[in-house]
């Protein structure tokens, strides 16, 4: 740590899955921390509105906060990318940088594997956590719902979903298509390499790297078809172990359980089954529309009792209407 440096306090999102957190720019903060040898403690926080910013990660650095301004959705790409390039901006021109040792080619390396990871693979993380209806109700929603009261744990995540779902003007298949061809990118570029990325020093990039790899490899959100993509590059899956073993704490987890086959509740994607696409689509929302009307409901008859209880004060939840949220359309 420089000298002079407050000692940091890192503000990040729950844990979940055996993942250090359910944020993947948490993740990636906290492994350049340890990377760079930097002192920090840690605190989770349920929501963003726990962080000092308003927002998750952030940093607190003695009377220094680091960090962006609350959003409607951080979970987006950008947002998530964003977030996390504050955090890796500030460490590396008032802390340590990482990149410092890189020469020459080296650093229009760093510069093109940063844009492939942000543009190729971690769009396809969040698109399969927060679109994939399977991945979304049987995981994201409650980690995330478990965190709030209800019907926030309801809502909250209803809304993210919607925001990343409208980020996105592509469908499934090309999304992971598009991230399995950087998988093979990395792939090659760690065969026969030194340990990290770019040599036998971590960088900016390992971090970064290292957040989407271990997410990929652990957590149940992603789709089945990437996740066993990913198992099948070995210099990737030994690459995420040998990373992992050299942060204290942040080791990475068990591969998840193989799911199969990916079922009809995922999107279509190099996998084949009876059931055609529009079908499916339709049996998606049909489901989806469904349990929504359950959740308004109970989110109806909070707003009654909260009248009760609190002596006829109107309580109004800006849920989602069923025309707005047919969003199959905004992006295929």
């Amino acid at each position: 740590m420089a000298t002079g440096t407050p000692f940091l306090i890192l503000y990040k999102a729950p844990s979940a899955w055996g993942l250090p957190s359910l944020s993947i720019s948490s993740i990636q903060i906290e492994a350049y921390l340890q990377l760079a040898g930097i002192s920090y403690t840690v605190r989770e926080c349920s929501s963003d509105s726990q962080s000092p910013t308003g927002r998750l990660p952030a940093l607190e650095a003695g009377p220094t906060l680091v960090g962006l301004a609350p959003v409607k959705c951080p979970y987006t790409p950008a947002e998530e990318e964003a977030a996390a390039g504050a955090l890796l901006s500030y460490l590396r021109e008032s802390v340590r940088d990482l990149d410092q040792g890189l020469k020459g080619g080296a650093k229009g390396e760093a510069v093109a594997f940063r844009s492939l990871l942000q543009t190729s693979l971690l769009p396809a993380l969040v698109y399969s956590a927060w679109s994939e209806l399977e991945a979304y109700s049987n995981h994201m929603q409650p980690a995330v719902g478990a965190q709030l009261p209800f019907p926030l744990s309801y809502i909250t995540p209803a809304m993210h979903r919607r925001a990343v779902r409208q980020a996105f003007r592509t469908t499934g298949e090309q999304v992971y298509a598009t991230a399995a061809a950087a998988l093979d990118a990395f792939a090659a570029k760690l065969a026969g390499g030194e340990g990290y990325l770019l040599g036998s020093s971590p960088s900016t990039i390992d971090a970064q790297l290292y957040g989407c790899l271990t997410y990929l490899r652990s957590a149940p959100v992603v789709h089945p078809q990437l996740h066993r993509h990913f198992l099948g590059q070995r210099e990737l899956v030994a690459y995420t172990v040998r990373v992992g073993e050299a942060l204290a704490g942040l080791e990475v987890p068990l591969p998840r359980s193989d799911p199969g086959a990916a079922g009809p509740s995922w999107s279509e994607w190099s996998w084949g089954g009876s059931t055609s696409r529009a079908s499916k689509e339709a049996s998606a929302l049909s489901a989806e529309l469904n349990r929504k009307g359950k959740i308004w409901v109970g989110c109806a008859a909070a707003v009654i009792v909260a009248y009760v209880v609190f002596g006829g004060q109107y309580f109004q939840f800006g849920f989602l209407d069923d025309e707005d949220d047919d969003l199959d359309g905004d992006y295929e």
